[in-house]
C-alpha cells in the first residue's frame, strides 16, 4: 500500500483539513474579540504559534488513533465496519461550511474598504454595490462620538474626550464632509444608543467610535467607522503606541477613514488630512486636554483652573504654540467672568502669550482671531479689524470651522450695535455647530434687540438648555418677558439669581419688584423709597452700587436702569463685562442716558460709527450728536 493510500485510511487528511479549517475560524474569533477584551498584540501570535506547534501533533494522532462509535482507540484495534473516519466527515464539512460562511460575510463587511491596516488601506473601487448611506445635499457626512475611556483610572476620560475632539477638528476640515457638532455628538455619550438610531438624530450618513486605553506610557486607541444606512463596518483598526506617537496615530486614524470615504462618496483626497506634532512633550499635552475638558461646565471657578493648567503646560513646553494660543484665549477671556480682576492688565499678558504662540507658529490663523479679541476688549477697532483680515487670510475657511472665530465675531458685532450683522454671523456658525450655546445666545440677543421676540425665544431655550444659566439666564429672560407683559417671571429670576450669588440681597426682592413694576409710579418717589429701605436694612448706597466680582454689579440692570444709575453699567459694559448684553429691551433707558453717549464717545465707538456705518438702533442727530433706541 502506498504512503498516499495509508495517509487517507488512518484520516490523516482529512483531520489536518479539519485541524486548519477550525485554526483558521479560532485565529478570526480571536482577532474580533482581542480588542474587546483589551489583550496584548502578542496574544494573536501566541495562539497562531500554538496552532502551528498543534498542526504535527494532530496529524501524528491522527496515524496513531482511530475515531469509532466505541470512542478513540489505537490503530488496529477498531473491529472491522466500526465506521472508521464518519466523525471527521462530519467536522471537515460543519467546518468548511461555517468557515465559507465566515469568508463570504467578512468579504461582504469589507467590501469597498480593502485592507484593514491603516497604513496599507486603499480607496474601493468604483462598484455600485458598495454605495454606502445616503449623501444628502450637504455631502457626506460624519460625527465623531467620544471614544471611551478604557483607562485602569476612570480619570483619565479627559484624555479620551480630547483625542474624540482632536479628530473631529482634523475631519472638519475635509472638503465635501459635513461633521456633526461636537455638543451634538458628545450628547451621546456614556448612551448605549443603536448607532443607526443616533445617525438618524445626528443626520449623518456615517459614525466614527472607537475606545482608548492609557497605561504608563503607552496608549491603546481602536476605531472603527460606521456606515449608518446598515450599521455595516467601512473601517477599523487597532493602535498600540507610545504616547509620544500620539499626534501620528490621530494623522493615522483621519486619513484612513477619509481613504475609505474617498472614492466612492466623493470626499476630499486623503492627502488632505495631516495632523501637526504641536508638541513633543506629552506631559505638556495631557496639561491641554485637562484644560479643555473643563469647557464642558461654565464657570468662575472652571475658568481659574484652566488657567492654571495652561500656565503649567507652557512651563513643562516652552515651545508649545498652541498651548500658548489657549493660554492667550484665557486670559483674554478671564475678566469677563471675574470682574474683580483689571482688564488692561490681562489683556497685555494675554497678548504676550499670543505673540509668544506666533513666533512658534506664525500662520496660526487661530492666534490672529484671539489678537482680535484682545483689541476689541482694549477698544482699538482699527487693530481689531487688522487682525480678523490677517486671520481671515491665511484660512478663508475658519468661519466654518472654528467655534471661537464665529462666536467671538459674531458677539464682537453685536457689541457694537450691528445687531442684524450679528445675526447673520451667528447663523452662519451655528449651520455648523448647531448646538453651539454661544451662538444661540448671540442669535437670541440680536432677534430681542431688532424686537424680533418669537423668533428669539428658541434660542433663549436652546442657550439655557446647553449651559447658559444664572445672571444670563435672567438677563435673556428680563429681555422677553418684559416687554411681554410676563414681568413676575423676571421677579422670580432676580430672586433665584440674588440667592445664587448675593443672597444678602434677597431681603430687597420685594421692594426691587415694587420699584420695576408698581401700577402708576412716580420713578424718582420711588427710587428715593428703595434707598431709604435699604438704609434701613443696613445696605449703604456705596455697598449696593459697588462692582461684584461674580456678577459685574451687585445689582441688577434692571434695577439701577430704574434707579437712574448708569454709570456702574457703564463701568460694566466698558471694563470685564462684553458689550453685546446693552442693546436688549431692558436698556433702552440706558442707551438713552448721558453716561452712555459719553462712553460711545470716549471709547472711539462713535468714530468707528462714522466711518463704518451706524447700528440697527442709533442714528446721527447733527455733526457733534446721536440718538440710540
Amino acid at each position: 500500500m502506498s504512503l498516499i493510500s495509508e495517509l487517507r485510511r488512518r484520516n490523516v487528511f482529512r483531520v489536518g483539513i479539519a485541524y486548519l479549517v477550525v485554526a483558521w475560524l479560532l485565529l478570526q474569533v480571536v482577532d474580533v474579540v482581542a480588542p474587546m477584551l483589551e489583550l496584548p498584540d502578542w496574544a494573536l501570535k501566541f495562539v497562531l504559534l500554538l496552532l502551528v506547534i498543534g498542526f504535527p501533533v494532530a496529524l501524528l494522532l491522527a496515524w496513531a488513533f482511530e475515531l469509532t462509535p466505541e470512542g478513540i482507540r489505537r490503530e488496529g484495534e477498531a473491529p472491522p465496519g466500526a465506521g472508521r473516519g464518519r466523525g471527521f466527515d462530519v467536522i471537515v464539512f460543519v467546518g468548511l461550511i461555517v468557515a465559507l460562511g465566515w469568508f463570504g460575510w467578512s468579504r461582504m463587511a469589507d467590501d469597498g474598504v480593502g485592507s484593514t491596516d491603516v497604513l496599507t488601506a486603499a480607496p474601493a473601487g468604483g462598484d455600485e454595490s458598495a454605495q454606502s448611506g445616503p449623501v444628502d445635499d450637504q455631502g457626506t457626512s460624519i460625527a465623531v462620538l467620544p471614544f471611551v475611556n478604557m483607562s485602569p483610572d476612570p480619570d483619565q476620560e479627559y484624555f479620551s474626550d480630547g483625542i474624540s475632539e482632536e479628530l473631529l477638528n482634523v475631519l472638519s476640515r475635509v472638503p465635501g464632509l459635513r461633521v456633526a457638532s461636537r455638543t451634538s455628538a458628545f450628547a451621546f455619550k456614556g448612551e448605549n444608543r443603536n448607532l443607526m438610531e443616533i445617525g438618524e438624530i445626528l443626520e449623518v450618513d456615517h459614525i466614527l467610535e472607537g475606545s482608548v486605553r492609557k497605561s504608563g506610557s503607552r496608549v491603546r486607541i481602536t476605531a472603527q467607522l460606521i456606515d449608518t444606512a446598515n450599521d455595516r463596518h467601512l473601517w477599523s483598526d487597532t493602535y498600540d503606541r507610545e504616547l509620544t506617537d500620539i499626534f501620528a496615530i490621530q494623522d493615522e486614524i483621519s486619513s484612513a477613514i477619509v481613504s475609505s470615504l474617498s472614492d466612492t462618496l466623493g470626499v476630499g483626497a486623503a492627502e488632505t488630512v495631516s495632523v501637526a506634532t504641536v508638541t513633543d512633550n506629552m506631559d505638556a499635552y495631557d496639561l491641554y486636554l485637562q484644560s479643555q475638558a473643563l469647557d464642558a461646565v461654565l464657570s468662575v471657578e472652571n475658568r481659574w483652573r484652566q488657567l492654571e493648567l495652561l500656565e503649567r503646560a507652557v512651563a513643562v513646553d516652552p515651545q508649545f504654540s498652541r498651548g500658548w494660543s489657549a493660554l492667550a484665549a484665557q486670559l483674554t477671556g478671564l475678566p469677563t467672568w471675574d470682574h474683580s480682576l483689571d482688564v488692561a492688565a490681562y489683556a497685555q499678558r494675554a497678548r504676550e502669550a499670543a505673540e509668544r504662540s506666533l513666533s512658534i507658529a506664525p500662520d496660526d490663523a487661530q492666534t490672529y482671531v484671539i489678537l482680535a479679541d484682545i483689541a476689541f476688549n482694549l477698544h482699538d477697532w482699527d487693530e481689531w479689524q487688522d487682525q480678523l483680515e490677517r486671520a481671515s487670510e491665511i484660512d478663508p475657511e475658519l468661519a466654518q470651522q472654528d467655534r471661537y472665530w464665529a462666536g467671538m465675531v459674531a458677539s464682537h458685532n453685536l457689541g457694537l450695535g450691528y445687531l442684524e450683522r450679528g445675526l447673520e454671523l451667528a447663523e452662519i456658525g451655528l449651520s455648523h455647530s448647531p448646538d453651539n450655546s454661544f451662538l444661540h445666545l448671540m442669535a437670541a440677543l440680536s432677534h430681542l434687540g431688532l424686537r424680533r421676540f418669537d423668533e428669539a425665544l428658541p434660542h433663549i431655550d436652546r442657550a439655557i438648555t446647553l449651559g447658559y444659566a444664572g445672571s444670563a439666564q435672567v438677563l435673556l429672560w428680563s429681555n422677553y418677558v418684559v416687554v411681554d407683559g410676563r414681568d413676575i417671571v423676571w421677579t422670580a429670576n432676580i430672586a433665584e439669581t440674588w440667592m445664587d450669588h448675593d443672597p444678602d440681597l434677597l431681603p430687597l426682592v420685594p421692594h426691587a419688584r415694587r420699584l420695576l413694576f408698581g401700577d402708576g409710579m412716580d420713578r424718582e418717589v420711588e427710587a428715593r423709597r428703595f434707598w431709604r429701605v435699604a438704609e434701613e436694612l443696613s445696605f449703604s448706597r456705596e455697598e449696593l452700587l459697588g462692582p461684584s466680582p461674580r456678577w459685574g454689579t451687585r445689582l441688577d440692570h434692571g434695577i439701577l436702569i430704574a434707579l437712574g444709575e448708569f454709570e456702574p453699567i457703564v463701568g460694566q459694559y466698558w471694563g470685564n463685562s462684553p458689550m453685546f448684553w446693552m442693546w436688549g429691551p431692558t436698556h433702552r433707558r440706558f442707551r438713552q442716558s448721558a453716561e452712555f453717549k459719553a462712553r460711545v464717545r470716549d471709547s472711539g465707538m462713535l468714530d468707528f460709527w462714522r466711518e463704518n456705518g451706524w447700528p440697527d438702533l442709533c442714528r446721527p442727530l447733527d455733526a457733534d450728536d446721536f440718538e440710540c433706541e
